[in-house]
This record gives C-alpha cells, sequence and structure tokens, in this order.
C-alpha cells in the first residue's frame, strides 16, 4: 500500500464572472491565490494530483480517495510538505456506550516547514456514550 504525503499547495486560480462590468474594472481584476491541503497522488511537469478523504481500501489493497483535484503545473506557486504534531490528550473518565455508532468530524493537525499549523478535515465512527443517571438514598 502506497504511503501518503500530506501537502499544502499553494497555486493561482482563474476565475470568471457573469457580472457586468467596464474595462477599466476588468483590466484591474487579478486571479485568485488558492491554497489547497490534501494528499499528495501525482506529481509531474503538467499537474499535481491531490486527494481528500481516505475512507478504506478495496479488494486489491489500493486506497479509497472519495474526494480529488487536479492542479496544472503552471498555476502552482510553491508545495509545502506537511508534518504531524502530537498533542498529549488528557486522561479521559470511565464511559459507558450504547451499541451504537456515529460519525463524529475529527481534524488532523499538521505544520508546515514554516511552523504554520494546517488541519485536514475528515470523519470517525465512534460509539454514542449513554447517559448514567445515580441514584441517591434518601433517609
Amino acid at each position: 500500500m502506497k504511503t501518503l504525503i500530506p501537502v499544502e499547495v499553494e497555486w493561482i486560480d482563474a476565475h470568471s464572472s457573469l457580472n457586468p462590468m467596464t474595462i477599466n474594472e476588468l483590466e484591474e481584476q487579478e486571479p485568485i491565490l488558492t491554497k489547497s491541503c490534501g494528499y499528495l497522488i501525482k506529481e509531474d511537469k503538467e499537474k499535481i494530483v491531490l486527494g481528500f478523504m481516505c475512507f478504506g481500501v478495496n479488494i486489491n489493497d489500493e486506497i479509497l480517495l472519495k474526494h480529488y483535484q487536479v492542479i496544472p503545473k503552471g498555476m502552482v506557486k510553491k508545495i509545502i510538505k506537511l508534518e504531524e504534531i502530537k498533542v498529549k490528550r488528557k486522561r479521559r473518565r470511565l464511559r459507558y456506550y450504547e451499541n451504537k455508532t456515529i460519525k463524529k468530524p475529527v481534524v488532523v493537525n499538521f505544520r508546515t516547514s514554516d511552523g504554520k499549523i494546517v488541519g485536514l478535515k475528515g470523519t470517525k465512527a465512534i460509539r454514542k456514550p449513554i447517559k448514567i443517571k445515580r441514584s441517591r438514598n434518601i433517609k
């Protein structure tokens, strides 16, 4: 199975509009600076392919991706490789769970080479906690 590398790609995006504008207004328009974070699937001299939302593997042990983005290489300003940040967690108290799973949104944080923190969003299946009422003995 291929190891996926998380990256942030900074690129210039084209844009258009259906709003009427004068020639002077059109001459002032600039391309939009865009940043995309995802897994680097392929990079060659023509394009960069990013994948998002990994959700398992198929029977051939190939990673399944729900979304992707193809960016022409001529529009790319820079590519930053991201590294995972390990966060210490507090100890959790004991909870009881019902036999039911729900989808919970999660964010995995990565630190770029220039120190910025970037989060990749996804979902995680979790078990829903049961609320337990404590009884008090009344005398």
